[in-house]
């Protein structure tokens, strides 16, 4: 087993029926736009992907929703189709208040409570929160390979932390991303920035028994949304 350079990634993904990383960028790109962005793209030995456009937020069971000081505003901006910018506000519970009254419940997901917003431009992510999101690119894993993501330093540095578990043999699909603000204050991420790096090991001598896809994983095929947890 082998961490994998630009070279393999690279093999894998231009002049394949169904590429490994859907689209590709071969180089980094810094730039969305006008504005400067943490980079995505191929990297010595990795692959930056991008950060989507669609937010799920953890909020208050129905009976809580109508206790407005348990809750926070979230800024999130959009363009309207005259390309014109505008700011709506999301409810989402402050991080002492609600979480006191209702538990989440890992032994029963259809317990929890979640806010959608799509098509943002940008988002402040409030103090301490957490939310998921999902990579632009749509992720095809070959047999033999597996991932494993790590932190941006950018995104880092500005108290972003994600998790993204290992991508196993034979997974596809688009990866749902756990993202965390540690700061005391809000945060603005972009969706099109780059996020988190994908390595990629290869197993070439010792390709898998049973895949994910062969054993029916509950995460496969995900499509281009956040996917709440699944038992």
């Amino acid at each position: 087993m082998s961490l994998k350079s630009d070279k393999w990634i690279k093999e894998q993904c231009i002049g394949r029926e169904v590429p490994m990383i859907e689209p590709f960028f071969e180089s980094i790109k810094r730039v969305d736009g006008e504005r400067k962005i943490p980079s995505y793209g191929l990297s010595s030995y990795g692959y930056d992907v991008r950060l989507g456009d669609e937010f799920l937020f953890y909020t208050a069971p129905a009976h809580l929703m109508h206790q407005e000081e348990m809750f926070t505003g979230v800024p999130v901006g959009y363009e309207d189709a005259e390309g014109k910018a505008r700011v709506d506000y999301y409810f989402v519970p402050k991080a002492a208040s609600v979480l006191a009254r209702s538990v989440v419940d890992i032994a029963d997901p259809n317990t929890q409570h979640f806010t959608r917003i799509k098509g943002a431009k940008w988002i402040d992510l409030p103090p301490n929160s957490f939310c998921l999101s999902m990579t632009m690119e749509k992720i095809n894993m070959p047999r033999d390979a597996s991932v494993v993501c790590m932190g941006k330093s950018t995104v880092a540095r500005n108290g972003i932390i994600v998790i993204v578990t290992p991508l196993e043999a034979g997974w596809s699909g688009y990866v749902t991303l756990e993202i965390y603000n540690t700061l005391p204050l809000p945060v603005r991420i972009y969706p099109g920035m780059g996020i988190t790096q994908m390595q990629f090991f290869h197993h070439p001598d010792e390709q898998c028994e049973t895949s994910y896809a062969d054993r029916g994983g509950k995460y496969m095929d995900q499509a281009c949304q956040p996917i709440p947890p699944r038992l």
